[in-house]
């Protein structure tokens, strides 16, 4: 896991350093504890600004530490009741269609979980090159997840 540092802005914290270009995604939210989603705040090759420490500040801020955000895929959820699919992929996460009659009948259940991995499963076998068979990849998904 590899930890990084940044500053939050924050209008009511104390001068803590200045504005430099070129940020990175380090995991948390605006002070609370946990993962987040992201927030640019440590220094890196994206576009945008953050703030450094610096002996003469000129921006408010404060301290957090995190780790760096790896590139993923994320899991959320939709209601798309005009949708036959368990899910549709867009741009980086795998949406799940909390209205499918599938998955209303495993919600709060123990079946939930096998069906939002299913789902995803599902989702990426849409996505595989050339001749490869999406039984095998779902099958060998499940596999993965019910060894871990």
């Amino acid at each position: 896991m590899e930890l990084a540092e940044g500053i939050i802005e924050d209008s009511n914290a104390d001068l803590i350093g200045t504005l430099v270009e070129g940020v990175d995604v380090m995991t948390g939210d605006t002070g609370g504890e946990g993962q987040g989603a992201g927030m640019e705040i440590a220094q890196g090759d994206l576009e945008g600004t953050h703030i450094e420490y610096n002996d003469e500040p000129k921006e408010t801020g404060r301290k957090h530490e995190g780790r760096k955000k790896r590139p993923g895929l994320m899991i959320s959820f939709e209601k798309a009741p005009d949708r036959q699919n368990l899910g549709r992929l867009v741009d980086d996460a795998v949406l799940i269609n909390e209205t499918h009659l599938a998955y209303e009948k495993a919600k709060g259940t123990a079946a939930e979980n096998y069906h939002i991995f299913l789902a995803v499963a599902w989702v990426l076998s849409n996505y595989l090159e050339g001749e490869k068979s999406p039984q095998m990849f779902i099958s060998r998904f499940l596999s993965n997840w019910g060894n871990q």
